[in-house]
């Protein structure tokens, strides 16, 4: 949604070089392209994979991107037809618009399938202020991995311990660290490098990520 020709142009030939175009429902509203077109493509969208789950009996996966630019073409209607704003020019039913979408989420294993709250930070590798409340429910022995906490614990530590002194740096200099400052300086890195960055299609179980961290430390 309000993609350029780039974006989608990327989409079409990443589908296409891992042979997975067959399989594709690609629904595309250019940046170039009238934005009321933009509000119609989720649901067009959202139709078919319904369509494809409940009478064809497929496993769908929905993905919009982006959300924002869906948001811009509610405020230019709103505005349009003189209704009253709400924060920042939005129409007061944005979040109810929105839901309507979220909504059409379907039931799978373990899940509801209701529109639930998510946390984001961005940019998605910013690791401090990163969080689950429901990890430690979720791993440990018989889940994942008996180390999951352990090491999971002591990455963040180690990660925190990098950023300070990261920033003692910029501040000093290098030469004002000492070797163990050095060191933590290279964790940052080979984490950013080797734990955090993972190919497109790259298909890394929990349990290497795991082993990947425990190199680390």
């Amino acid at each position: 949604m309000g993609v350029n020709k780039e974006t989608a142009r990327f989409f079409k030939s990443d589908f296409e070089e891992n042979g997975s175009i067959d399989n594709v429902c690609l629904f595309l509203n250019l940046a170039n392209d009238p934005t009321i077109e933009r509000i119609i493509t989720p649901r067009l969208a959202l139709t078919t994979a319904e369509f494809l789950a409940d009478q064809c009996e497929k496993h769908v996966l929905v993905i919009l991107t982006d959300r924002s630019s869906y948001a811009e073409p509610l405020r230019e209607v709103s505005a349009a037809t003189e209704e009253v704003p709400d924060r920042r020019g939005f129409p007061g039913y944005r979040y109810t618009d929105l839901a309507t979408i979220y909504e059409h989420a379907g039931r799978v294993e373990d899940l509801c399938g209701q529109a639930a709250v998510q946390q984001t930070d961005l940019p998605t590798y910013h690791v401090l202020p990163s969080f689950s409340r429901l990890m430690k429910s979720a791993i440990g022995e018989g889940m994942t991995r008996k180390d999951h906490a352990g090491v999971s614990n002591q990455l963040y530590a180690c990660y925190a311990i990098g950023k300070d002194v990261q920033a003692t740096k910029a501040a000093v200099g290098e030469e004002a660290l000492t070797s163990d400052d050095l060191l933590y300086l290279e964790f940052l890195q080979k984490f950013d490098k080797n734990f955090i960055s993972q190919g497109p299609h790259e298909n890394r179980t929990v349990y290497e990520t795991l082993d990947i961290g425990w190199q680390l430390l």
